[in-house]
């Protein structure tokens, strides 16, 4: 599952890339754990707006109560908007989450470490997500689809990345199954580090 995601660019980057206007005084941590800000883009007809939410959907768009682990990433069928799906989908939004890798663990409990997983070409990717937008009780969660051969060594699942040419697509609604998603594997990086999985201070030698 992923639970670790990196985003080091600055304000003005993030607003350039995605034609987004930015809110006042926004502020995230370089590496980001669920339950702490992200920088996510939102839609409003063909305005965006950058602002910072916290990983995780508030409790109140789940049908039956959900862990907070549960919370910050979903799957496709999750949002399909039959009976089967946890969510209150008319309370949520579309959103890109903006990441520039994410990170998996490797190796024994106690001394695990992160490999972390982006796109060769793409320094800040737009992770297909849904959202609350309001930053004083919103949230979001990304959505996951199957491991390709990059990511399978170190995960089952990894997350939808679009290709800038479905941004638009996927804030107005359009389906999944109708954009065209899948990166190649070969277009991904997979950079095993000395990194500690917690604490990402380097293993001793």
């Amino acid at each position: 599952m992923t639970s670790l995601l990196r985003c080091r660019a600055a304000v003005s980057e993030l607003a350039a890339l995605f034609d987004a206007k930015a809110d006042a005084a926004l502020s995230w941590h370089p590496t980001i754990w669920p339950g702490e800000p992200a920088p996510v883009v939102t839609a409003n007809g063909k305005n965006r707006h950058l602002r910072v939410l916290r990983w995780g959907l508030p409790e109140d768009v789940f049908i039956k109560a959900a862990a907070d682990v549960q919370r910050g990433t979903l799957f496709a069928r999750e949002i399909a908007g039959d009976r089967a799906s946890p969510l209150l989908l008319d309370k949520l939004e579309r959103c890109l989450i903006v990441v520039e890798d994410v990170a998996y663990p490797q190796g024994e409990a106690g001394q695990r470490t992160r490999s972390w997983l982006g796109l060769w070409d793409t320094p800040l990717s737009a992770w297909a997500g849904l959202c609350v937008p309001d930053p004083a009780i919103g949230g979001f969660a990304g959505i996951l689809t199957a491991a390709n051969a990059r990511a399978e060594p170190v995960t089952k699942t990894m997350p939808i990345l679009l290709h800038p040419s479905e941004w638009a697509a996927w804030l107005s609604g359009v389906a999944l199954h109708d954009l065209d998603t899948a990166y190649d594997s070969d277009a991904f990086y997979l950079e095993k580090t000395p990194e500690l999985w917690a604490s990402g201070h380097l293993a001793a030698g």
